[in-house]
């Protein structure tokens, strides 16, 4: 019974060292321009890959998605469009 706590406590304070100091820190903090670049997102529909999208768009590179499913690719490129201001977004579904 001691062993199963002490594994319970290990755990926890593993969990909670890590999202208080690592995870924290893992936000995009890079000023680099990106207008006149061009970047390929895969997956940039959802999640991380559609985050990604944005960030970028917000910082004037071209984007384009490469995914699965159209609709939600169109989705996606219209948030994006809507971030830039009209700007310039593309997908390719991926065969």
């Amino acid at each position: 019974m001691l062993q199963l706590l002490l594994l319970a406590a290990v755990l926890l304070g593993g969990y909670f060292g890590l999202t208080q100091t690592l995870f924290k820190r893992s936000k995009c903090k890079g000023n680099a321009a990106m207008a006149g670049k061009t970047v390929i997102i895969t997956g940039g529909n959802t999640g991380i890959g559609k985050a990604t999208a944005l960030h970028l768009a917000r910082k004037g590179a071209r984007v384009i998605l490469a995914c699965r499913n159209r609709d939600k690719a169109e989705a996606a490129i219209s948030d994006i469009k809507q971030v830039r201001g009209g700007g310039e977004a593309s997908t390719q579904l991926a065969q």
